[in-house]
């Protein structure tokens, strides 16, 4: 019996996720302040379990037990519910209604167990290594992450110190989710594709063999124009957000939760592989285990099509509404 789980995530608008020392404040009335009470308050009232890392754990116990006429409900929901940490070696959790589940390979079967119910599910709050750990892949365990974007809660990086496109694919995929809209409205429709990129990827798909796999496909409007110029395509995307909207706007495509390092194709299975700018955001490494999962999964002679920025210039984005 599995324990339905979802990963919430406190993001700003611009992607900065880590702890600045303003997250947890139930005395900040400002609006940010309030705003962030009411996400958290939806939260609890979704779940009745509560996983957490341990940093993330620790951090939270030296503050809520200690709150007193705290109006955000956090401190009761805190107290009612089963709470849960992951640690290796962490043997008294110091906090009452706490169970401590180990680290690696005895988590994947610990998990399911205890978290959540049926109808509520059990919230994963905090930084991404706990949720790093769940065994995400196992079907009707880990069904969807829930990032918050905040307008202004949160500090700003400087741009040249900020390592989000580069070193961590899953804060690129809570970045993208939080602006999912955004990016739609900007660059993610069919229309938005020149003539000569439109006749380029034609041509390249016709001229495969079936079935092709869009890697990366975003909000899907590829995976569903080159399905209706008659190939047979499925599309693809970490972002749940995208492969939601994908799936609501084109229901006649074919869309699925998968990463460019995780096909979760066989090997020779693909007559080529779609991967429209999805490797921007991957460093040299990301591109390695990409370009093998690619080789891995398209059959001899089948085709690969890369899209990618070229040239010297370079344009910084972190301002761009």
């Amino acid at each position: 019996m599995t324990r339905r789980l979802i990963i919430t995530e406190n993001i700003t608008i611009d992607g900065v996720i880590e702890n600045d020392g303003t997250w947890f404040d139930p005395t900040d009335d400002s609006e940010q302040g309030r705003e962030l009470a009411e996400i958290t308050r939806q939260h609890a009232a979704a779940s009745d379990g509560f996983l957490v890392g341990r940093t993330t754990f620790e951090e939270m116990r030296e503050f809520w037990p200690r709150q007193v006429d705290d109006t955000t409900g956090v401190t009761d929901h805190l107290y009612r519910v089963e709470k849960y940490v992951v640690s290796r070696d962490l043997e008294d959790p110091g906090w009452d209604g706490t169970t401590v589940l180990r680290g690696g390979d005895g988590l994947a079967p610990a998990v399911p167990l205890p978290c959540g119910s049926r109808d509520r599910p059990s919230t994963v709050p905090g930084e991404h290594r706990a949720a790093r750990s769940l065994p995400g892949r196992e079907p009707g365990v880990l069904r969807r992450s829930r990032p918050a974007a905040v307008r202004t809660v949160g500090r700003r990086l400087p741009w040249q110190n900020r390592t989000m496109a580069t070193d961590s694919i899953d804060q690129v995929t809570v970045a993208y989710g939080a602006r999912a809209d955004d990016y739609i409205h900007a660059v993610g429709r069919i229309e938005h594709a020149s003539a000569a990129d439109l006749k380029l990827v034609r041509d390249w798909a016709l001229e495969r063999t079936s079935p092709l796999l869009d890697v990366g496909c975003g909000p899907g409007q590829w995976t569903n124009w080159l399905r209706r110029q008659g190939a047979q395509i499925t599309g693809i995307d970490p972002v749940p957000e995208f492969i939601e909207r994908a799936r609501a706007s084109y229901p006649d495509a074919d869309y699925r939760s998968g990463r460019a390092d995780c096909l979760g194709a066989d090997a020779d299975s693909l007559g080529g592989v779609l991967a429209w700018f999805s490797l921007i955001h991957s460093d040299a490494h990301g591109v390695v285990s990409a370009l093998a999962e690619f080789a891995h999964c398209v059959r001899p002679g089948g085709g690969l099509l890369l899209g990618f920025f070229a040239g010297e210039t370079t344009t910084n984005l972190s301002t761009t509404p």
